[in-house]
């Protein structure tokens, strides 16, 4: 029956690409623990764009830079044509390192073609070969069977999480040499900045709405009580006191607007802002940073640029289009510059409510979905200021797994994990390194790694280190 057939397809696309997931996974942890370069995708530039992965001083005792397939089927036709590709790539690599789905004569048949035609050093691996490997690093296959979560807890255990630091950001210079880096900001960079977040925005809106009325006007001179009284009982979704508000206040816009700079004097200061702003800067003949996509309301980022003179555009709807010299600023949420005249696309580009949320979530098409989905997919992106929790960019990071596997992305966290004063015990900090191994688990799945941080103020420091 044709419906049966299209699930038996759709079950075997998904084991293939949980199949790519986990060796790319896999490979990547085995150049960790060799402190060696692993690059996947669009890290390794776009010459490289036919391979699957590239480690840049070669595998094992393979001569580099070794590039890397994965195939879930061992037929030699399958090899032929990864061959042909890997030809016209004109890319110069040391040697091959061939992944195959299966075990036995098939992939005997697939080593020899690939020995006898290849003018390179070839190694082809099979799926006794990744279970080994599974075994070698649990914590990673674990991403892929949960067989594996007795022997990942152990070595959860005995990790040294600072030492991946430096392979991450080695990956992160790669992509920026190679023009392929984007930043993903969120509400931590503002906050840095010392604008509010998005509970404390409210409660000012909320503020501000409550002194149209009088009673509650004259009473307004202890506001902060009231604000603190506010943080404590507001609603726990920020999103529906939002929705609330947005019927409740005339001049919505303008109001957010104001409520969002009302402690803001355009001179704080952020080291996190000026290391993104000197990101920013266009290498010689190079681009370097290919886009940056805002989740804030504000403009400090593009004042940051201004004063760099960063040639930028901001983005908050469809139809502006940036041209090939500017750096594209995209505002998903919306935007509201801190000077000049609000129109109608601004106010129409607040994302702030429930009833906004949502529209834009279910929307697979509107123009801020599109451009993200874009990005994850064929780039290297890093999450700043984000607690990755937000279920729209969790739902895109899945989908753009299923179409191209592999933990590309990274996110900058500070390790909320980590015990400390009278919590700090033996028993604490074993349980810590476990649950943030299975933290780590669960973006691994998303394509993401985490470069753990043990403050905010360290953040910049990551950032900076991605140009130098």
């Amino acid at each position: 029956m044709p419906e049966d057939r299209t699930d038996r397809i759709r079950s075997m696309q998904m084991d293939e690409m949980e199949f790519e997931r986990l060796v790319l996974g896999l490979l990547r942890a085995e150049a960790l623990a060799a402190d060696r370069q692993f690059l996947i995708g669009p890290e390794a530039g776009a010459e490289n764009r036919y391979f699957d992965g590239v480690f840049p001083t070669g595998y094992g005792d393979l001569p580099g830079p070794t590039v890397v397939e994965v195939k879930y089927r061992a037929h030699v036709r399958s090899v032929h044509m990864f061959l042909n590709r890997s030809l016209r790539s004109k890319v110069e690599y040391g040697s091959i390192l061939l992944v195959i789905h299966g075990r036995g004569r098939d992939v005997e048949r697939a080593r020899k073609y690939l020995e006898d035609k290849a003018t390179v050093p070839v190694r082809v691996m099979s799926s006794d070969d990744v279970q080994t490997l599974a075994k070698k690093h649990p914590a990673m296959a674990l991403t892929y069977d949960m067989k594996f979560l007795s022997d990942a807890i152990d070595a959860f255990e005995s990790r040294d999480v600072s030492r991946y630091t430096q392979q991450h950001i080695g990956s992160l210079k790669s992509a920026f040499k190679e023009d392929q880096l984007v930043i993903f900001v969120g509400a931590g960079v503002s906050l840095s900045a010392g604008l509010p977040d998005w509970p404390s925005l409210l409660n000012r809106l909320t503020l501000d709405l409550m002194k149209t009325h009088p009673d509650i006007a004259d009473s307004l001179a202890g506001s902060t009580d009231l604000l603190e009284y506010l943080r404590e009982e507001s609603p726990s979704s920020p999103i529906i006191a939002a929705r609330f508000l947005r019927d409740s206040i005339d001049k919505f816009a303008d109001r957010v607007r104001r409520a969002l700079y009302e402690t803001y004097n355009g001179d704080s200061h952020s080291d996190l802002i000026r290391a993104i702003g000197k990101l920013c800067l266009p290498e010689r003949a190079r681009q370097g940073l290919l886009a940056v996509v805002n989740y804030n309301f504000d403009n400090l980022i593009e004042i940051e640029l201004d004063r760099r003179n960063v040639n930028h555009h901001v983005v908050i709807c469809e139809e502006d289009s940036p041209s090939r010299d500017e750096l594209p600023i995209y505002h998903p949420h919306g935007f509201l510059p801190s000077k000049g005249k609000l129109t109608a696309t601004h106010e129409a580009s607040l994302v702030l409510s429930e009833d906004a949320y949502h529209s834009q979530f279910i929307d697979p098409y509107s123009w801020p979905n599109i451009t993200q989905l874009n990005l994850l997919r064929n780039h290297v992106c890093l999450f700043l200021g984000l607690s990755m929790t937000d279920p729209n960019l969790r739902r895109l990071l899945e989908i753009s797994q299923r179409k191209k596997p592999g933990a590309r992305h990274y996110a900058v966290l500070r390790d909320h994990w980590k015990p400390s004063g009278k919590r700090k015990t033996k028993a604490t900090t074993l349980v810590s390194r476990v649950f943030r191994g299975l933290e780590e688990t669960s973006f691994a799945r998303l394509g993401v790694s985490v470069i753990w941080v043990q403050d905010y103020a360290d953040i910049p420091k990551v950032v900076s280190q991605i140009r130098d």
